[in-house]
């Protein structure tokens, strides 16, 4: 799931790559390799406000060679199918939030998030480390019972009592 390439990609918040894009290029370098693996690409659902729109499928176009590298059909909506998927991969977006919370298993994120070290996610700290967990994704654990309550409990904070919070304040 790649962020919005534009959206602040230099904020204040550690990251393993440069930006956001070099984060996909980098990826897409490295699954053409790892073959075993079935791996679906979404374009973030903001991309046209960002006039990126049609980006992330003209880079994958370079890609039509890798039967294991397929771009999510856009007339299925996203949450119907990731109960079937192993991990998803963002660099800090609520996605890695909600699969975790929803779909109770474990995201992959490679920048500080809201979210970051309560115990749900994979945190890779370095490039190397993050090609070597997309080598070995089909063995990524389910989360425990004890991270699943705490992605909950985070989702409910963010998605109920933040909002509230926003609301009173206003």
């Amino acid at each position: 799931a790649p962020h919005v390439f534009s959206d602040a990609p230099h904020e204040s918040f550690k990251m393993i790559f440069l930006d956001y894009f070099q984060h996909f290029v980098k990826t897409l370098t490295h699954i053409k390799d790892v073959k075993e693996v079935l791996w679906l690409i979404k374009a973030h659902p903001t991309s046209k406000d960002y006039n990126e729109e049609g980006l992330v499928e003209k880079m994958l176009s370079k890609y039509k060679k890798y039967d294991h590298i397929k771009l999510f059909p856009n007339h299925i909506h996203l949450y119907s199918c990731l109960n079937l998927v192993d991990t998803v991969i963002t660099t800090r977006g609520t996605i890695g939030l909600e699969f975790a919370a929803c779909f109770e298993k474990k995201p992959i994120i490679l920048a500080d998030a809201p979210y970051s070290n309560l115990g749900f996610t994979i945190e890779p700290k370095n490039e190397e480390e993050y090609f070597n967990i997309l080598k070995n994704v089909e063995k990524i654990t389910p989360l425990s019972k004890l991270e699943k309550l705490n992605a909950k409990k985070t989702f409910y904070f963010f998605e109920c009592i933040q909002l509230d919070e926003l609301k009173s304040s206003v």
